[in-house]
């Protein structure tokens, strides 16, 4: 694949508080937009002490705060990619709402236009008590909803994890629960190849718990499930991602060992293939007691990037971010941590991560400040280039993995492809194909030209001209940003 019209990474780490009388607040969830992002959280003690509200704060491209809304109403979000702005330039939402007087919740939906306005809401309320987590949104412009359900009565432990589908209006067409154990928490949902639905969570038996995940059809029938992790120690919450190939890649803690009465968790990654059975599973990064992954992305060259949190280097462990890149095999091409507050006993979380449009990433989390940091808990967004760094200057990384469909290096065909200007600032290239590229080598089928964006969805896709033509390309209409072809 060739890199095309690329443009200035953009970096910052910012820290956002509230008002005065607003104490708190948190990100749990943002969205790239075309003016640059919208993160949302909750924020506390607000309008009265004692409750919290929704917050969306809308954010220039380089990170500076535009502006704030609040909604009433013990409204919680979602965590990773419970927030998504739908091709239209709206937004929709999942999260929670508490019920005044108890600790009961359940499932909200929300419709938000461009500037931050409610639609509409939809509620979801089954069970004895239940929360929306994550979701997806499909081809057909629903949404399936991922979330935990208590089962029983206010005093009973049991716990089933719940997928709710609606349509493009947020009606509701169909719900399904999930059991494996007493209690089964879900927490991440991607949608897959063959129209159905895979999800991640854990499972807990009152000792221990488990990486767990379930494999449904489109209808949210129960096709197959399984659980990963130590056989004797508990592990983390399992994040999921279908991959173009088909398999299945989860990201989850992994407990290795119990420390001065704590348990210590590695991160893991499972590779699945496509009826659920083990590929290969690795660990990365460091051992330490926070250690949790909530969210996986594909990239166009099959590459992933994986983030969440881990503990710091420091005796006391504390939060910090992390994200890190992986080739289709495995094998890591950089790992990265970051914080904002410096301070030896201060939190840095993460909570969600997406691909933008220059080939970096944004990240959004909360942070927990103690002496010497100043402050409370406040809202926290950074920006990173493609390698991972927050700051510009960062070493060059040498990529070692093979771009996905390609042939060894030196194989012919794949040298023969030329493209000028490149970059090209007005969104217009041309692409000369060598004669054996040209027609596909051996009498295969003449070559198609295929341009996806940094999130790998196909924009463009034409048949090559013959052996040495050239052929004009106009993404003019398309943003600036990094291109495949």
């Amino acid at each position: 694949m060739l890199p095309l019209a690329a443009h200035g990474q953009t970096y910052f780490n910012e820290r956002y508080s509230n008002p005065t009388g607003r104490t708190q607040t948190a990100f749990l969830s943002i969205a790239p937009t075309d003016s640059g992002y919208v993160a949302v959280g909750t924020t506390r003690d607000y309008p009265t002490a004692g409750e919290k509200a929704l917050t969306l704060r809308f954010l220039t491209p380089t990170g500076q705060q535009d502006q704030a809304y609040y909604s009433y109403g013990r409204l919680s979000p979602g965590w990773a990619n419970a927030f998504h702005r739908l091709p239209d330039g709206r937004y929709v939402l999942v999260g929670q709402r508490t019920v005044p007087g108890t600790f009961r919740g359940y499932t909200v939906l929300l419709r938000f236009n461009a500037i931050g306005d409610t639609l509409w809401t939809r509620r979801f309320a089954r069970g004895s008590g239940e929360s929306g987590l994550s979701m997806c949104v499909l081809p057909d412009g629903g949404f399936a909803i991922i979330g935990s359900m208590a089962t029983g009565t206010s005093t009973d432990p049991f716990q089933d994890i719940v997928l709710t589908r609606t349509d493009s209006a947020g009606n509701l067409l169909w719900w399904k629960k999930y059991d494996n154990l007493i209690q089964d928490y879900g927490w991440t949902i991607t949608s897959t190849a063959d129209g159905g639905f895979l999800l991640g969570g854990y499972s807990y038996d009152l000792t221990q718990t488990d990486s767990f995940v379930v494999k449904t059809d489109s209808l949210g029938n129960r096709q197959w499930q399984r659980t990963f992790g130590s056989p004797t120690l508990s592990d983390g919450l399992t994040a999921v991602c279908a991959l173009r190939d088909g398999t299945y890649l989860l990201a989850s803690s992994y407990g290795t060992r119990v420390v001065a009465g704590t348990t210590q968790y590695r991160h893991i990654v499972y590779h699945l293939d496509s009826a659920g059975g083990l590929l290969s599973s690795r660990r990365y990064g460091p051992e330490g007691d926070v250690q949790e992954l909530y969210v996986i992305h594909e990239l166009a060259d099959g590459s992933v990037v994986i983030a969440g949190q881990q503990s710091d280097s420091t005796p006391a462990q504390m939060p910090e971010a992390v994200i890190f890149k992986l080739c289709p095999d495995g094998e890591e091409v950089w790992y990265r941590t970051y914080k904002k507050l410096l301070g030896p006993n201060s939190h840095n979380y993460l909570r969600d991560l997406r691909p933008t449009p220059d080939g970096g990433f944004v990240a959004a989390g909360f942070l927990f400040a103690n002496p010497p940091d100043l402050g409370s808990s406040d809202g926290w967004v950074f920006k990173v280039d493609s390698a991972g760094y927050v700051q510009a200057g960062g070493a060059v990384v040498t990529n070692p993995c093979r771009p996905v469909g390609l042939g060894e290096a030196g194989a012919g065909p794949a040298r023969e492809v030329a493209v000028w200007p490149n970059p090209a600032a007005d969104g217009r290239f041309t692409v000369r194909v060598g004669g054996q590229a040209a027609a596909g080598g051996s009498g295969a089928a003449r070559a198609t030209l295929t341009v996806c964006d940094a999130l790998g969805r196909v924009l463009l896709r034409q048949p090559a001209g013959g052996a040495g033509a050239e052929t004009r390309v106009d993404l003019s209409a398309q943003p600036p940003g990094l291109y495949l072809l």
